[in-house]
This record gives C-alpha cells, structure tokens and sequence, in this order.
C-alpha cells in the first residue's frame, strides 16, 4: 500500500509581551541564532504493508513501513530538511484462543537539515500525521514528561503483554476488557556528532494498564508509567487508541 499526505503547521514561539522565546532559558540558549518563527511546509511519501487480524487491536501479523519526508522553500516552508523513517510492529499470540499477545514496535527515524524544536521531536511515517511525539509522552515514552529527549536521530523499541481476561455484552454493543504490562526504550541524538555519547543514555518507562475494546473497532486506552528519568513519579494516560 502506497501513502502520501502532507502536514503544515505555523510556529509563532512568543507571549503576549514579548517575542521570542524567554530569555536566558535553555530554549533560548538553544535556538537563540536560529529561526524559529515560520511555517513548515512537509510532503511525504511511504510505502505499508499491513498484515494484521485487526487494526483497532490486533492479536496476530505485522505492520510494516517505509517513509520519506521533507519540507523545502519551492512549496512554501520557511525550513529545509529532508527525513527517513522505518517502522515494524509485530504480534504474537501465546495461546490458540488469542487473548494473551505479544506486541512489539520498532522505530528508527533519521533527520537532515534544519526544523522547529516541536517538530525535531516528531518520528515520521503514518504516525507522523498523527503527531506522535518521542521521546517522552503519551505515546512514545510513557512515564516521562513530553519532548523530554529531542534529536534528529531516533531509535525506539516498545514492548506490550497484552491479556483479554474478560468479554461482556451491553444489548447489542460487545465489550472485551484487555490488561498490558508494557516498556517503552529509546535513544534521542541531536546529530551524528553526537550519537556515541548518546547511546550511552538509554531512555526507559515502564507500567500497566487497561484496554476498553469496544465493537472491535474503538479502544480507550488507560496506563500508568513510572521512569527512573523522572525518579518514578507515576504518570497516568487516558487516551483513545492503542499506541501500535
């Protein structure tokens, strides 16, 4: 399956007072000589094969993924810089009745050239146009706050243990209840001069919760993180959709 689609979105990094970032903050420590107001402009295009019993929730197959992004002033972004980005999720039942699994996703994202901090933080891909964020968040580094670790190179791993323990019926609409233990490992370099010293620091968040299946096609999706990057204050999640 062929994918294209485009994302555009118009950076105004000011208050009410004052343009610019704060001043004398790591931000502005950061991106004082850059752009950082502007819009950006992306195209981008990849390539799926999905293989999955289910797309909501899936209990067997795979997902695969190879996409290539970019922005540049001829369609009318402020930046120029050029992504690659290469998924897998696999999915392996334990039992012949499908309801304890396995879940895996691998990420590997790579970025030339210059962009908005917000945007360095994206991984590419379909999730890409749906603004998954890493490392840290909701999604992609669960138990640590959001845009935690940002670079240009990104490299993911998440593990799920998902069990269906309980299915019921409410009239005519059928539920199934699915507990997770999950983990969720990354690496963030700003660039290739830098990513020796950063696979020395591997990012991690760990926790548990409940899937709410509903119809299987609509999941609300309820965890609970802890990190030691954030000394293992718990972090709660209440969102719609599993991550992968």
């Amino acid at each position: 399956m062929r994918r294209s689609g485009y994302h555009g979105s118009y950076y105004l990094n000011r208050d009410f007072k004052e343009a610019g970032p704060y001043r004398n903050s790591l931000f502005d420590q950061d991106f004082r000589n850059s752009k950082i107001d502007g819009y950006l402009s992306t195209l981008q295009l990849g390539l799926m094969l999905d293989k999955r019993d289910n797309e909501a929730a899936p209990t067997t197959g795979y997902w695969l993924e190879g996409s290539v992004r970019g922005a540049t002033r001829f369609i009318g972004s402020d930046w120029d810089y050029l992504g690659a980005n290469l998924s897998a999720r696999f999915y392996w039942p334990v039992d012949k009745g499908h309801r304890l699994v396995v879940a895996s996703q691998t990420i590997l994202d790579n970025i030339i050239g210059d962009l908005p901090y917000d945007a360095m933080s994206r991984v590419g891909g379909s999730a890409y146009l749906n603004d998954l964020n890493a490392f840290g968040g909701q999604y992609i580094g669960r138990g640590i706050r959001d845009q935690m670790f940002v670079g240009r190179l990104k490299a993911i791993e998440q593990l799920e243990l998902r069990y269906n323990f309980y299915d019921f019926n409410l009239g005519t609409q059928n539920f199934a209840l699915t507990g997770a233990l999950f983990g969720d490992l990354g690496v963030a370099s700003w660039d290739l001069s830098k990513l020796s010293r950063d696979l020395q620091s591997i990012h991690s968040g760990f926790g548990g919760g409940l899937r709410i299946n509903w119809n299987k096609t609509f999941v609300i999706r309820a965890d609970l993180a802890l990190s030691p990057t954030e000394n293992y204050s718990p972090r709660f999640y209440l969102v719609v959709g599993n991550i992968f």
